[in-house]
């Protein structure tokens, strides 16, 4: 399905019960999952396993909802499961970060699949400038342009650096050219993220403050975390990396499905693994 139906659907609240989402661009995709659920009415409920969405759909014991289940690939090969979700009569929303496009599950159910592209530099340029526009914000084509480059073309970093400027411009015009001239953006093309997450596998505390202090973009390091913690802990069955790796998966699905504030995901983060 073309993300341009879907808004579409959205908009005339005609909303299919069951999709199934690629998502390469986070920001983009919640923003979708958000709106959906208040076209329909109804909380997201975030899972990890069909088979506990299955059940909770099919005891009635909670409230109705909009289920989201993140990357759950039991479902490729079981058509028993599947039929049970895609036959529920519910709005569900299987939520992947990478599918196989040559797969069976891919061809059969492409109709219902909308991926969530990486956007281009001009979509995010458009972007900001209507943000800026709705926000009253004086930000000129050029800085926004460099803006981007500086958050390495992530809508969630852009995002983030955004609020920021738009929370102290309301107490200082052009505030962006002097937040500039004094460091306030961080040039994450220059920032190796792997390194940053070597720095808590390893438990270096002094140096993991110090990059803290310089990298604001939890959802990349959480979901980072996650991958190279998983890697490590096949490497060496250390309990520690079992234990990070669940806890940076639990606090990325808080964030994703809004019920966890990312600056607390950090900061419980610091608190687990540095005590």
């Amino acid at each position: 399905m073309d993300i341009k139906l879907l808004k579409t659907d959205i908009l005339s609240n005609n909303i299919p019960n069951f999709l199934i989402f690629e998502v390469h661009e986070y920001s983009l995709a919640k923003q979708y999952i958000d709106s959906i659920s208040s076209t329909i009415n109804k909380p997201i409920r975030f899972y990890y396993s069909v088979k506990e969405a299955i059940y909770d759909i099919e005891s009635n014991l909670k409230e109705d909802c909009l289920y989201i289940i993140y990357n759950d690939k039991s479902v490729f090969n079981d058509n028993t499961v599947f039929s049970k979700i895609t036959g529920s009569n519910k709005n569900v929303i299987l939520y992947y970060t990478e599918l196989d496009m040559s797969s069976s599950f891919y061809k059969q159910n492409e109709k219902s699949i909308v991926v969530f592209k990486k956007l281009g530099s001009y979509t995010l340029l458009a972007y900001a400038e209507k943000l800026c526009r709705d926000k009253k914000c004086s930000i000129n084509q050029e800085k926004l342009i460099k803006l981007i480059e500086y958050c390495n073309n992530d809508l969630s970093i852009l995002l983030n650096e955004l609020d920021k400027i738009f929370t102290l411009e309301q107490e200082n015009s052009n505030i962006l050219t002097q937040y500039l001239l004094d460091g306030g953006f961080i040039d994450y093309r220059e920032t190796n993220i792997f390194d940053f997450i070597n720095l808590i596998l390893n438990k270096d505390e002094n140096a993991f403050m110090y990059h803290m202090r310089v990298n604001d973009s939890p959802v990349t390091i959480l979901m980072n975390l996650f991958n190279m913690s998983k890697k490590r802990l096949l490497q060496n069955r250390n309990v520690f990396y079992k234990d990070v790796m669940k806890l940076s998966y639990k606090l990325y699905c808080g964030i994703l499905d809004g019920t966890v504030d990312s600056s607390y995901a950090i900061n419980y983060l610091l608190l687990r693994i540095f005590g």
